[in-house]
């Protein structure tokens, strides 16, 4: 094994770590999550005990691990960083990068700050063959967009609207109103009761701020990235093999990351195709079962 090999086996047991030693004395149900989560730790710690003296009985072991941390997402519903992070671990290990990518992406997603998830997603990357240019990110703007759903801006601008309109209105209820007394009792104008155009204009920057979010979402839709996942996958100059010559002189390796542009159906062949756009800027069309859509990241 090599040197870096052998750091990033320390960095994954880490990681298996940090979701089964809370609560797995006290698992007594074998069907239990914290059952199911200790039980894959040993088989990751057993498989990365024996990766060099047996490795087919070390990726038999690291594909049950998967299996079980999938059930746990599939059956129980428990979905989190430190499972992705996890899955990545072990395909990670068992040097199945574009799956490793495709989960460290997935527990970033939910868990943007975390070193360690970064430290092994820079790691997997670097032990892709075919580099074609820097992976996409999202933007730090699109990522505060996105920690609030779209929907949750919209009730937000209605409601700071009809603040905004209440406002508006009570001040000249009021301002008419107190201009009638002051005719009337010459009362001194200063005097007058009329709500302050402080919290008129504050809300009315805020319904601008919500309406400009809301806008940038319609004109920048937030992207969807993706990845060649199990196999070497050769990139079309359009949807069809049989219309279109290949992208590249051959086959890009898994682990390939990119940007989705466009998803269509194909010409002259069924399924679906996946337009990337890649790190230096070419472009390729992919069979949609040849790789994973990984979502905002």
């Amino acid at each position: 094994m090599t040197r870096a090999l052998a750091i990033l086996c320390v960095t994954l047991g880490l990681g298996f770590a940090s979701i089964t030693t809370a609560q797995t004395e006290a698992a007594q149900n074998t069907n239990s999550p914290e059952a199911i989560a200790a039980e894959s730790s040993r088989l990751f710690q057993n498989a990365a005990e024996t990766i060099e003296s047996d490795r087919a009985g070390a990726i038999d072991q690291l594909e049950r691990s998967i299996e079980l941390l999938e059930f746990l997402i599939s059956q129980h519903g428990i979905e989190n960083a430190s499972i992705h992070y996890n899955i990545a671990n072990a395909h990670a290990l068992a040097e199945r990068y574009g799956r490793a990518i495709e989960h460290y992406r997935r527990a970033l997603e939910i868990d943007p700050k975390d070193v360690e998830i970064r430290a092994n997603l820079d790691y997997v990357r670097s032990r892709v063959p075919d580099r074609l240019g820097p992976a996409f990110e999202r933007s730090w703007t699109r990522r505060a967009l996105d920690s609030v759903p779209a929907q949750i801006r919209l009730w937000g601008l209605l409601l700071v609207l009809a603040l905004m309109w209440g406002l508006l209105i009570a001040r000249a209820t009021l301002a008419d109103r107190a201009e009638r007394e002051r005719s009337a009792d010459d009362l001194d104008e200063q005097a007058r009761p009329v709500v302050p155009l402080l919290p008129v204009f504050a809300t009315g920057a805020l319904a601008t701020l919500l309406t400009l979010t809301l806008t940038m979402d319609l004109l920048w839709p937030t992207p969807t990235f993706g990845v060649i996942a199990d196999a070497p996958a050769m990139a079309r100059q359009g949807p069809s093999e049989a219309a279109y010559d290949p992208a590249f002189e051959r086959p890009l390796s898994p682990g390939v990351e990119f940007r989705v542009l466009e998803i269509r159906d194909g010409i002259e062949t069924p399924g679906q195709w996946v337009l990337a756009e890649f790190g230096d800027s070419r472009r390729g069309w992919f069979r949609r079962g040849s790789v994973v859509l990984v979502g905002r990241n």
